[in-house]
């Protein structure tokens, strides 16, 4: 069953809506586990459900979201080291 801002586009593939984003996401059975992978994000996760990788991906994309200033300070921080190295 589709929850709220989750829509299933067509077969395997989904689109969630998360804070006025519009992302793609597969779910796959992979030895026995469900792979709930954000297309555009590169972010995985699994569970024994389907319902459970799908609701782990959202958790996931809720925490990768939570605090985009740290995660931009971070990534100019390995910029700036690379600048350094070369």
């Amino acid at each position: 069953m589709a929850r709220p801002g989750c829509v299933a586009v067509s077969g395997n593939h989904f689109r969630i809506t998360l804070m006025a984003e519009k992302l793609n996401f597969t779910v796959d059975l992979e030895d026995g586990v469900f792979v709930a992978r954000c297309i555009e994000l590169d972010i995985v996760t699994d569970g024994l459900t389907k319902a459970e990788a799908v609701e782990n991906l959202k958790e996931a994309l809720d925490c990768y979201f939570a605090n985009p200033d740290e995660r931009l300070e971070r990534r100019l921080q390995g910029a700036d080291d690379e600048d350094d190295a070369g």
